[in-house]
């Protein structure tokens, strides 16, 4: 149970969290929740959810499927679970809207002033202790003393667990971050008055920002706090009553933004024409996304898109909210060391049946067009001639094997730019 020793001043309304991820602000920041975005605040009594502006701290109170509880304590929010501790020291979790999903997970060991969940679900709570949860498999870990101590919340930032707190070597308060499992290497994260929670504040299709939160008399003190330079920038207003606890999804470290995941892009072939292709993946709290090739408008639930020539191309990528992301990614055009233009032809070949260089034959890609070959002897006369896409010379004229020598050839082609070529050399027939 939480003991009045254990805060710096002897007041245990310290320990009574507020970690209210709410949309709230002296001058009313948002006036409506999407479904991701939904916010839950919590009495001793009652929960409710945030049903307006902030402002005037509209609430509606939802069943939290268990019956009348007068000892609700903290909450935390995973997906479309509520979870909640009592001052009994119970955790029991429901689903928003879902009547008689009530279960109680813990009977004994949650009577703790802060709690708040990670990206997988787990649970963390404690005051001196730090206890892990994992209700998936109903564990429950006591993972030791911390070297600091809770003046009421947790939450994540950047996969960092962080904990408003007080350091009892020296009385001195801030934000620390704990390390689950290495609770020695714990440290001070930054420098702050003695908030007696922090909340997450969801932004719509953005990062989340963040506000400690102190009571006074029947008000709650809010100063917005920027975790990624560990800055205070100062007071933002207060809250019109004097709250335990409140969460939402992104208390958890996952903004209401979409990620991008993973790119995974094919370069195009050669001068065969072989196109490339890019996949894409990404990630939105608020459900499925959809993929968008901005450069054809080609709209699609997944994130591979083939037959792509080398170039940038622009991407889309909306959640099931509306929330947008916008990325470019480039594939490369495989050309060889001396352009497309580079096509093979031998200097050498021996008819003799062995199936190694029995013919002449000359090598390109689909890319060309108009290809024709004329193979000359000594003397200036025809030995072979041929048009089309499959050329190739076996050492004879009209059946008769020709003798060991030099030949002269011919090439003529259309380019994949539509400019006529002409090529002209030598080849060495061997007997």
């Amino acid at each position: 149970m939480i003991k009045n020793d254990l805060s710096p001043s002897g007041d245990v309304s310290m320990f009574v969290k507020g970690k209210i991820s709410l949309l709230i602000c002296c001058v009313c920041l948002y006036n409506a929740f999407v479904h991701s975005q939904e916010v839950y605040i919590n009495t001793q009594f009652a929960i409710y959810k945030l049903s307006g502006g902030m402002a005037d701290n509209n609430r509606v109170q939802i069943d939290n499927g268990c019956g009348v509880d007068s000892n609700i304590l903290s909450l935390a929010v995973y997906k479309d679970t509520i979870y909640y501790s009592t001052w009994l020291g119970e955790l029991k979790r429901f689903k928003a809207g879902v009547p008689g999903s009530c279960e109680v997970l813990v009977e004994s060991d949650f009577a703790f002033n802060s709690m708040t969940i990670d990206k997988n679900g787990i649970i963390y709570t404690g005051t001196e202790v730090l206890i892990r949860y994992n209700p998936h498999t109903r564990e429950l870990t006591h993972l030791g003393r911390m070297p600091f101590f809770s003046s009421g919340d947790m939450l994540f930032f950047n996969d960092k667990l962080l904990m408003a707190g007080w350091d009892p070597a020296n009385w001195t308060t801030g934000i620390f971050e704990i390390k689950p499992d290495n609770l020695a290497e714990s440290k001070l994260y930054m420098t702050a008055p003695p908030f007696f929670a922090m909340m997450a504040l969801p932004v719509p299709c953005g990062n989340s920002r963040y506000f400690g939160l102190l009571p006074d008399a029947d008000i709650t003190k809010m100063t917005e706090i920027d975790l990624a330079n560990k800055t205070v920038i100062g007071d933002m207003g207060s809250l019109p009553d004097r709250f335990l606890d409140a969460a939402s999804v992104t208390e958890n470290g996952i903004d209401t933004k979409i990620t991008i995941t993973g790119v995974i892009r094919t370069n195009t072939g050669n001068c065969a024409g072989d196109n490339g292709s890019i996949l894409i993946s990404a990630y939105s709290p608020n459900g499925s996304v959809n993929y968008t090739l901005l450069n054809t408008g080609v709209n699609q639930k997944g994130g591979k898109f083939t037959d792509l020539r080398g170039g940038t191309y622009q991407f889309r990528v909306t959640d099931a909210t509306g929330c947008t992301r916008d990325t470019s990614i480039a594939i490369a055009e495989n050309i060889p060391v001396n352009g497309c233009d580079d096509i093979y032809i031998p200097n050498a070949f021996s008819p003799n049946n062995d199936g190694i260089n029995d013919r002449f034959k000359v090598s390109f890609s689909s890319v060309f067009r108009d290809i024709s070959l004329q193979v000359f002897g000594r003397w200036g006369n025809m030995v072979f001639a041929g048009k089309g896409n499959t050329l190739y010379w076996d050492g004879t004229l009209k059946g008769t094997q020709l003798p060991t020598g030099v030949y002269i050839y011919t090439l003529s082609y259309t380019g994949p730019s539509g400019e006529k070529k002409n090529r002209k050399g030598t080849i060495t027939l061997i007997r």
